[in-house]
């Protein structure tokens, strides 16, 4: 890993996170929507038992899906909103080095590599933002009973 990181290095960081941000609310999209149709039954038709239970679970699936689709999004929104510009503190589109690993600030997500570097996400309502919120490079910090530093910042 570099010590710096350049303004188009962490766009990339940014655009890569959005897209799979992206792809995760279109996934769930298409879920309901599959759900959804699977769960209508046609009332002109006759149906055993196992079929209009089929119906009901897929609807109660839809929902479920509608719901997670619509978390997805607000995720994505919040992640569109958040300003990636190169910082020297720790906020919101910061990406932080802690022990040698590299965390990105705003929600939370499944890791993803960029450059041949992995980035884990940390979301503003996590404990560990609250510990790192505002701390600059070389500051230290206790979480969970043990000392860290912030070695990297951007």
């Amino acid at each position: 890993m570099t010590d710096t990181m350049t303004a188009a290095a962490k766009q990339r960081v940014r655009d890569e996170w959005v897209a799979r941000a992206r792809a995760a609310a279109e996934s769930w999209t298409t879920n309901v929507a599959a759900t959804s149709a699977a769960a209508t039954v046609d009332e002109d038709e006759s149906h055993d038992i196992d079929a209009t239970w089929q119906a009901d679970t897929d609807g109660d699936l839809a929902g479920i899906f509608s719901e997670q689709g619509y978390a997805q999004r607000l995720d994505l929104n919040i992640l569109e909103q958040i300003d990636f510009s190169l910082t020297d503190v720790v906020r919101p589109g910061a990406i932080v080095g802690i022990d040698g690993h590299r965390d990105v600030v705003g929600i939370s997500g499944e890791p993803f590599e960029v450059d041949g570097v992995t980035y884990e996400t940390i979301s503003t309502e996590a404990p560990l933002y609250a510990a790192i919120e505002g701390l600059r490079l070389g500051d230290t910090y206790e979480f969970r009973g043990q000392e860290h530093t912030i070695d990297f910042l951007a």
